[in-house]
């Protein structure tokens, strides 16, 4: 067997680094403490947008309205789940759509950007990738950016309860990205 050198020095990093205030000890074992502040504020900023009672973009029955238009200029039929996940954006300051790949998610953004669109509420798209960025910005219709390109370039506070930002393959973004990002989104 080999023997790695760095092996016999982990009791000792770990000791010294709970010693010195660098590793906390948490429900699930030993963790950066950078990492834990960062996540305790993530997960208290997604907390906070989820019990927050903010009024309904529009009225459900002009979704309702939007919806059945939209369903009628695309030629399709959406699913009872693709209307229930653009009601609950359309009335909730934080939702996740999520499904496989071919499920309709697309579909359901570009049905709930006629609701945004309606309701005077200005879309911000990001994604991981410059080639997702495209992807987004090609089955929309509207422009996409990489998220470390909008972290790079735009500007903490421009965003108010008139904005969205959605975020394609949000389950893909670091911890770090997420902390920044939520600094330019208000809760």
């Amino acid at each position: 067997t080999q023997t790695f050198r760095w092996r016999s020095l982990i009791q000792t990093a770990v000791s010294q680094g709970l010693s010195n205030g660098s590793f906390v000890v948490g429900p699930h074992g030993v963790q950066p403490l950078g990492a834990m502040v960062m996540e305790r504020q993530v997960a208290q900023a997604v907390a906070d947008r989820l019990t927050a009672t903010v009024p309904a973009l529009l009225p459900i029955d002009e979704v309702e309205e939007l919806l059945l238009a939209y369903e009628k200029d695309e030629d399709i039929e959406l699913n009872p789940q693709q209307w229930e996940a653009v009601r609950l954006a359309a009335a909730k300051p934080f939702a996740l759509i999520t499904g496989g790949a071919g499920v309709g998610k697309t579909t359901v953004l570009k049905a709930l950007y006629n609701v945004y669109d309606r309701a005077g509420i200005s879309v911000t798209q990001l994604a991981l990738a410059g080639r997702a960025a495209k992807r987004m910005q090609e089955a929309t219709g509207r422009p996409a950016s990489t998220i470390a390109n909008f972290l790079r370039n735009g500007q903490e506070g421009s965003f108010d309860e008139r904005s969205v930002v959605i975020v394609d393959e949000a389950s893909m973004v670091d911890l770090v990205s997420w902390r920044k990002l939520l600094d330019f989104v208000p809760t």
